[in-house]
């Protein structure tokens, strides 16, 4: 029998469609989306008493989630019923607002419940920029001592890959972006290399699997990779943590 391993996701769709295009060896535990490390390690608040304009029960609760900063609060709620921690980075392109010290990231999903008004949040602080990294940096910090003391960095690894310049039929990405790849993957440099700096185990995943799909299930984006992704990924996991486990 083949064994599979209980993956807790924190990041984007790129750890999310691991356990998905792997199901045979990886398993979801948890998934926790669209919420930036900074958001998770800020002061958490309670959203808006007015409706949603969201129909989406999981986007609801992903705003709510972030708003809450819900990721410490369920890492330190003893249920370790996990045997990966999955994180990656690609949400954090979306940039950050605040209301005092509260800070949320300001996904595409916030801006649809219609309850920025609401939170009073700031103007934008895109990502990228020194301020949005020194928030960031500060917020990793954080993460990696909660990780410490929950003694789960073992269990963990960030995924770490480039934006895709090119899809599986030679499109070039550049073409239908604003920003091109090549600007994005500079931006997210520091981020990544700090995260490393500071301890958190790496799965860098080479070049030649940093390929768009065509006929990716959530569209052609940079970040959508073809399967040889994720399934590059899922046997980094698998030769890590499978052969630690005893027969």
């Amino acid at each position: 029998m083949t064994q599979t391993l209980n993956v807790y996701v924190y990041g984007s769709c790129v750890s999310r469609d691991v356990t998905r295009v792997c199901p045979e060896h990886l398993t979801t535990a948890k998934y926790i989306a669209r919420q930036s490390w900074a958001s998770a390690a800020s002061l958490p608040t309670e959203p808006p008493s007015i409706p949603s304009k969201l129909d989406s029960p999981f986007q609801n609760r992903m705003v709510i989630n972030d708003i809450q900063s819900s990721f410490p609060r369920d890492l330190l709620s003893n249920d370790q019923s996990f045997e990966v921690l999955l994180l990656d980075l690609v949400d954090e392109r979306l940039g950050l607002v605040a209301s005092g010290p509260s800070i949320f990231t300001d996904s595409y999903e916030l801006r649809g419940t219609g309850w920025k008004p609401a939170l009073g949040v700031s103007s934008k602080l895109d990502f990228g920029t020194d301020e949005h990294f020194n928030i960031w940096a500060t917020s990793a910090e954080k993460l990696i001592k909660l990780l410490d003391a929950t003694n789960n960095i073992n269990k963990t690894r960030l995924i770490r890959s480039k934006y895709a310049a090119r899809a599986n039929d030679g499109y070039q990405m550049s073409e239908r972006m604003r920003t091109p790849p090549d600007e994005w993957n500079n931006l997210f440099a520091r981020y990544y290399s700090f995260a490393e700096e500071l301890g958190f185990p790496i799965i860098e995943v080479p070049d030649e699997y940093c390929i768009a799909s065509q006929d990716h299930t959530w569209g052609l984006e940079a970040f959508h990779y073809i399967d040889a992704f994720y399934q590059f990924v899922s046997g980094q996991l698998s030769s890590q943590f499978l052969s630690e486990q005893p027969n």
